[in-house]
């Protein structure tokens, strides 16, 4: 039942492979990872200490959110025993967990920042860096202007001071 019950759950749905450089991908392409990028969508603290447990409870945690989302069964009493009248058995839950380990590898795993994908095709890039070129001209005429504006405010709130003060107070403005 379960081999019926995953193929027809993931066995049309495109597959999260995508070759290798993730660049200048196809519309499919990214429709593929966007397909099963909801797969990721659960807490992943693989930051802390033992590690092993972390990306053991992260592939029971996409068990347990695929199931109640996609199939409307809570499968977590599965993963250490059997109810009579469950209709995912303990051996059933493993043949699931068969399914995700080797798509979330937990012997090669990839903490989320190491798994980020950046969608920007080569001429995305070009245009990105055009616009920060750009940005960074209006960034140095402001910080001009800006400077310009403040030595002026200076020297006009310099000179609404006594005389005997003004040298003190550039001094300390330096």
């Amino acid at each position: 039942m379960t081999w019926r019950l995953t193929n027809l759950l993931f066995g049309s749905w495109p597959d999260e492979l995508v070759t290798p450089p993730y660049s200048n991908m196809t519309n499919d392409e990214i429709a593929r990872l966007t397909a099963t990028g909801f797969l990721r969508m659960v807490a992943d603290g693989t930051g802390q200490e033992n590690k092993d447990v972390v990306r053991n409870q992260v592939v029971t945690d996409t068990i347990k959110m695929v199931s109640t989302s996609l199939l409307g069964l809570s499968v977590g009493c599965a993963q250490c025993h059997d109810h009579r009248y469950d209709p995912i058995s303990q051996e059933d839950y493993y043949r699931i967990r068969a399914v995700f380990e080797p798509a979330l590898d937990p012997k090669q795993w990839h903490v989320p920042s190491g798994r980020a994908i950046s969608l920007y095709t080569d001429e995305d890039h070009a245009k990105a860096a055009e616009i920060e070129k750009q940005a960074a001209v209006k960034v140095k005429e402001r910080s001009e202007k800006q400077s310009e504006f403040m030595a002026e405010v200076l020297k006009l709130e310099l000179d609404k001071v006594e005389e005997s003060k003004r040298a003190l107070l550039k001094e300390a403005m330096v």
